[in-house]
């Protein structure tokens, strides 16, 4: 039998030699099975074919468009680890280069199960027990992931399916998938953006400002609930501040605070989330057991994100074409020589209300809403969905009241 420290060694053994020589041509690995196939990246098990006609692995090989902006995380840690870093609960990179226009990385396989399937498997009195012991040492595996280059690396797609427990040694998450994963920059205002997973994306990864290590703490704070309930949380969870059966008090007051739509009001760090979990019941019984309180002050893990501005230069942009828009409706209205043959009413309606509307909501859509979500507190504590609820359910209203005015017979 193979222990683990005769294959860590087989492995810093082969990425040793791999690294020190030419990497191996694409035909030298057989595909055993794909993974996952994504727009602009492919995921397989693979064997690597051996001179003496024998295989080694299985590994784990992903094929990125250079295109797609992908894979840069994986760039990073591959030079890093080529000068002798190791991350523990990252899967060690064996080869990382460029073939054929693709960025190929290949990194040994963690034989065990996904948080998904050890959640699934588990009863409700088993996963409150399960999530004190597993979702500290993720928080942990996040911190190391956030810390370790000078640059954090922000994962951005933390879910059930990218969390294993290995075979041996489950208190010990590995993170999977570093395919959307990007690095920090302080100097950014925008990054390239990939939305993830629906039900874990926090809100700044749907719009136009920088993800940074908070955007991975909203997640863990999900991954929490996952843990506890065994679903997936749902907007109609978080209109209900994560109340749940499942769900002791002192977990859903952590998770809300983690997953607070703004990034400010959440844990700041991957750790200080981890300090607070660990002093949180593991039965389902303790249900008013006290609050977590913060953890003493300590030095910041990442550089902290740059408050909130209004007028970015998109919104600048924005603003403008509003300002224009704006000023056409009112102009149409007050001399309506197109629409002359109308009613009164409708010119009035159309251009001083329901243009006017539209031409909010467009903007709405395209802007920085951080800004406008650390001030208005209506979009702070709704989810993005309601807000985008209401605002179609408005539009729809006016729309129908400029049909019954088109509908009014001219006097």
């Amino acid at each position: 039998m193979t222990t683990t420290n005769e294959t860590d060694e087989t492995h810093d053994e082969l990425a040793a030699a791999l690294r020190g020589a030419v990497p191996p041509a694409a035909d030298a690995y057989r595909v055993e099975r794909v993974l996952k196939s994504a727009p602009g990246e492919l995921t397989q098990l693979v064997y690597l074919r051996t001179a003496a006609g024998g295989e080694l692995g299985p590994y784990v090989r992903k094929v990125i468009d250079r295109e797609s902006g992908l894979g840069g995380a994986y760039v990073a840690l591959a030079t890093r680890e080529r000068e002798g870093l190791r991350v523990r609960q990252l899967p060690r990179i064996i080869e990382c280069g460029v073939e054929r226009g693709s960025l190929v990385v290949v990194m040994e396989r963690v034989p065990g199960h996904t948080l998904r399937e050890v959640i699934k498997a588990a009863s409700p009195a088993q996963r409150v027990e399960l999530a004190a012991r597993l979702m500290p040492a993720v928080c942990d595996a996040a911190e190391e992931l956030h810390t370790t280059l000078e640059q954090p690396i922000v994962h951005r797609d933390l879910t059930p399916g990218n969390v294993m427990c290995p075979d041996g040694d489950p208190t010990t998450p590995v993170l999977i998938d570093l395919g959307i994963a990007r690095t920090w920059h302080n100097d950014a205002e925008t990054d390239t953006t990939h939305l993830g997973t629906r039900a874990y994306a926090p809100p700044e990864q749907y719009g136009f400002g920088q993800t940074d290590v908070r955007s991975d703490v909203y997640a863990l704070g999900l991954l929490a609930f996952f843990c506890l309930t065994g679903r997936d949380p749902s907007p109609s969870d978080r209109e209900r501040a994560f109340a749940d059966p499942a769900v002791p008090e002192p977990w859903r007051v952590a998770i809300e605070h983690a997953a607070a739509l703004d990034p400010a009001e959440r844990y700041q760090t991957a750790g200080e989330l981890a300090a607070a979990l660990r002093g949180l019941p593991a039965t389902l019984a303790l249900r008013k057991a006290p609050k977590p309180t913060a953890p003493e002050p300590r030095p910041a893990t990442a550089p902290p994100a740059r408050a909130p501005r209004l007028w970015t230069p998109r919104n600048v942009i924005v603003a403008a074409g509003l300002a224009l828009y704006l000023f056409g409706c009112v102009t149409d209205a007050v001399v309506p020589d197109y629409w002359a043959k109308a009613s009164a009413a409708f010119n009035l309606f159309a251009f001083l209300v329901f243009m006017p509307y539209v031409g909010l909501v467009c903007a709405y859509a395209v802007c920085d809403k951080r800004w406008l979500r650390s001030r208005v507190r209506c979009l702070r504590t709704r989810s993005a969905l309601r807000v985008w609820r209401n605002l179609l359910l408005l539009l729809l209203a006016l729309f129908a009241v400029l049909v019954v005015l088109v509908l009014v017979p001219l006097p």
